[in-house]
């Protein structure tokens, strides 16, 4: 799986650092649905045909493969003294999701913890990720995927309503003798697995401090 999600982030980021290419001025900026379709693009090997996206049967949350794609978007700036902020990050996901565009996002904060990249401000880079690299006045974009398993998003084939977090994940990812280990688990509620990164630095135009364009 990490490697599989490995490509679904460099998948990603190509396709951000092309697609508005042939836009000019403020067109040229990022918008949500240039980020949508390219994650529904590159999740395309992990989720094949429809079943990125939630099959109906059991509230908004179930999904076929008993897990939901999610990934994260860090945009961050370097500062003086050697210190980086992440200027913005959001979160998005496929909760209820039928289309490209329907991946549900929301804004990060400070209080974020659920990705292994950290949303922090004035710190140096390793505080935001071990291996990011920047210097004053340049700007990097992170991708994180990681997968995202709770009980509602078993699918009916697979559930595990009254199973601990450890067994559902098994069951979701169809490991029989291992327990997949997560990068970030509330309880016994819900967990993250196979987060893979990818650092980028953009090309001109394409962000700025205010955020991804509606």
């Amino acid at each position: 799986m990490y490697s599989q999600t490995e490509f679904v982030a460099q998948q990603m980021a190509n396709i951000i650092q092309n697609i508005s290419q042939k836009r000019e001025g403020e067109e040229k900026k990022i918008k949500f649905r240039d980020v949508q379709h390219a994650a529904s693009l590159s999740y395309l090997t992990i989720y094949p045909g429809k079943t990125l996206y939630a099959d109906g049967k059991r509230g908004n949350y179930s999904h076929e493969l008993s897990h939901i794609p999610y990934f994260f978007i860090y945009y961050v700036k370097g500062l003086p003294e050697g210190k980086a902020s992440v200027i913005w990050s959001y979160l998005f996901y496929c909760y209820g999701a039928i289309n490209p565009t329907g991946w549900v996002h929301g804004k990060g904060n400070v209080n974020n913890n659920y990705g292994v990249v950290k949303h922090k401000t004035n710190v140096t880079p390793k505080d935001i990720y071990p291996t990011l690299k920047i210097n004053e006045g340049e700007v990097r974009i992170i991708i994180e995927c990681p997968l995202f398993c709770r009980a509602e998003s078993m699918s009916l084939n697979a559930y595990a309503a009254s199973d601990n977090q450890d067994t559902r994940a098994k069951k979701a990812f169809n490991c029989r003798l291992v327990t997949p280990k997560a990068s970030y688990k509330y309880n016994d509620e819900f967990a993250f697995y196979f987060p893979s990164i990818v650092i980028f630095t953009p090309k001109q135009d394409l962000f700025d401090d205010n955020g991804l364009r509606n």
